[in-house]
């Protein structure tokens, strides 16, 4: 949102920075978890829900094993990388994550990310920008799709000025 106008970009998918072109995706994490021998091929992802269901074992399994934990925070540096990136592309004063896996992560990378938006040489210093979670819970995703439908069918929406 810009001064609460609705953002959508030219194909209406602005905003999803979860895949970001950098291995970061919850399957792609997972298959690193096997690949380093921290899950067990039984965790191999068919589906989105297999991934998750790995995400959960290994999130869990990070408390305690540091490599579980380094493949989490590696993703967390990639993943802030490209949202430090898209901060200044639209000049964002507040960052927040959100979505079914997210409880998951979210320890780990809110150590992460936020020191990385502080120091980013992309981020503007002009004003401070939070990193946060989001309060909606893990359908943000959902209401955030109904909220543009509701934007689309309900506001004004001018497709070009009209001079007369």
């Amino acid at each position: 949102m810009v001064e609460d106008t609705v953002l959508r970009g030219v194909s209406g998918n602005a905003g999803e920075v979860g895949g970001l072109g950098a291995a970061c995706t919850t399957r792609a994490m997972v298959e690193e978890a096997i690949q380093l021998g921290v899950l067990g091929h039984d965790y191999t992802p068919a589906g989105p829900r297999d991934a998750e269901r790995g995400l959960v074992e290994l999130s869990r399994l990070a408390e305690d094993n540091a490599t579980a934990g380094d493949i989490i925070d590696r993703w967390a540096v990639r993943v802030g990388r490209g949202v430090c990136a898209a901060a200044t592309l639209v000049d964002a004063e507040m960052i927040v994550f959100g979505g079914p896996i997210w409880p998951h992560l979210s320890e780990r990378f809110l150590r992460i990310i936020p020191a990385m938006v502080e120091k980013s040489p992309f981020v503007k210093k002009i004003h401070p920008t939070a990193v946060t979670s989001t309060e909606i819970g893990d359908d943000v995703g959902a209401v955030g799709a109904a909220c543009l439908v509701l934007d689309r069918t309900l506001s004004v929406q001018p497709q070009s000025p009209l001079l007369r």
